[in-house]
């Protein structure tokens, strides 16, 4: 984004400004929240979209039946039919900290809570911390973060952290007023300024925007608004219209939705921008930005292509006087980003490289019959591998310790049923993405090891 272009936008058109840069999620956490925790909506945001394997539909309809009794336990005294059930009536007004509830009937199982707070605490406290589910898609993850010294160097020590595997998300649908999430809530508003000033490109842009936050869900194979009971749609006859309807989301998910968003974002503050006459014309990439756009080409395509920085010169156009000859300055052109980049910490590094592990395993992967190499079919073995922690040595060697799923993948690796050839074994597949991924963020020696 060009630089100063915010500060353009707030001279030019306040208004506008004030719609795109307001922050609209503690207005949406504050509402009446409704976690569907249907089936169908778990199967598809949980278990590999609409279409899953016979394998994975076995284990998440055994997992479902845990998760179902293990929130019926919970809320065992707080548990309704419906919504429009008397004691209801003004529960969520009356109370201060009411407890949620849940709503138990066939084709309807959620959760009701005062505000966004009490739907994610019951998630962490009642659900991913339940020993019956920890080693489940619904369960705890451990997270490491390095411990710094006093000069800011990692010493070598980590601080460990559990944190729920899932995430709750909002879903903004256009034909449901409380499916919506912030970025929706900042859409709508910027539509509502550019229409009421009359700034018909804006408000074409606002459009064009809410459309592509609406097509994330379908290029994601992302079918939420179809699993939606019709209960929820007739909640407003007691919660009215205020309400917000969320669902668990894998981290991967969610990262994945938090990034088309942000470029979505992006693209609307440079199109108005220009509908306001203000250049958005960028110079060439920044070294970091040809980062990503390497990492993005290693997704696509397999390889690197980072757009090379041509020669710099400087000349002097206007006569300045005998006394001052300035000569042509020539800058060495650059040859690698890696110059003049510092090195990410190992939590960053860590956080990249599962944000692209994923896509780069699949492409990394086989398309056909091959005998050589894994072949890429459901898509289940590229999804089940994660960087676990990272460790960084005295020398600064990076060690990577990532997982995968052993059953049945560990097969394929030396010593299993399946060990040749070679060349088909797992940790050679995962070591060679990890490396290509990493030798875009990092100049250290790296090596693999699974966990």
């Amino acid at each position: 984004m060009a630089a100063g272009l915010k500060d353009r936008i707030q001279a030019r058109a306040p208004e506008l400004f004030d719609a795109l840069y307001k922050n609209y999620r503690p207005e949406l956490d504050d509402r009446i929240t409704i976690l569907d925790l249907g089936y169908e909506a778990l199967k598809v945001n949980v278990y590999r979209g609409n279409f899953v394997p016979k394998r994975d539909l076995e284990a998440y309809n055994a997992i479902y039946e845990i998760l179902q009794d293990v929130v019926r336990k919970a809320l065992a005294k707080r548990t309704y039919v419906t919504l429009e059930d008397e004691r209801l009536k003004d529960y969520f007004s009356k109370s201060a900290k009411p407890y949620p509830v849940l709503i138990d009937s066939p084709g309807n199982f959620f959760i009701v809570g005062k505000n966004f707070d009490a739907i994610r605490n019951f998630v962490s406290n009642n659900i991913s911390a339940n020993p019956r589910l920890k080693a489940t898609r619904f369960g705890e993850s451990r997270r490491y973060r390095a411990r710094l010294n006093k000069q800011g160097v990692p010493t070598g020590d980590y601080e460990v952290t559990t944190r729920s595997k899932v995430d709750i998300g909002h879903i903004p649908s256009p034909d449901n007023i409380n499916l919506t999430s912030p970025l929706e809530e900042k859409i709508q508003e910027v539509l509502r300024v550019a229409a009421t000033l009359g700034n018909t490109g804006a408000a074409t842009s606002a459009k064009l925007a809410l459309d592509k936050l609406y097509d994330i869900q379908a290029n994601l194979s992302y079918d939420f608004r179809n699993t939606t009971p019709e209960a929820i749609a007739q909640a407003r006859s007691v919660l009215g219209e205020a309400y917000v309807v969320v669902t668990l989301h894998t981290e991967k998910k969610n990262n994945t939705f938090s990034r088309k968003e942000l470029e979505i974002f992006n693209k609307l503050v440079n199109d108005i921008a220009t509908s306001l006459g203000i250049d958005t014309i960028p110079g060439s990439n920044t070294i970091r930005e040809d980062i990503v756009e390497g990492l993005l080409n290693i997704i696509k395509t397999g390889k690197a292509k980072l757009k090379q920085h041509s020669k710099i010169t400087a000349k002097v156009s206007k006569n300045i006087g005998k006394k001052a000859k300035v000569k042509a300055a020539k800058l060495t052109p650059i040859k690698s980003f890696q110059e003049d980049v510092s090195q990410p910490s190992p939590v960053q590094l860590q956080s990249l490289l599962n944000q692209y592990l994923v896509q780069v395993v699949k492409q990394n992967m086989g398309t056909g019959t091959r005998r050589d190499v894994l072949n890429l079919r459901s898509g289940r073995f590229a999804e089940s591998v994660n960087v676990d922690r990272i460790s960084i040595s005295r020398q600064g060697m990076i060690t990577t310790f990532y997982s995968y799923m052993k059953n049945p993948y560990a097969t394929f690796s030396s010593g299993g049923a399946q060990q040749f050839p070679r060349s088909r074994d797992p940790k050679l597949l995962i070591t060679k993405s990890i490396r290509e991924i990493a030798a875009k963020l990092t100049t250290a020696r790296l090596r693999a090891v699974a966990t």
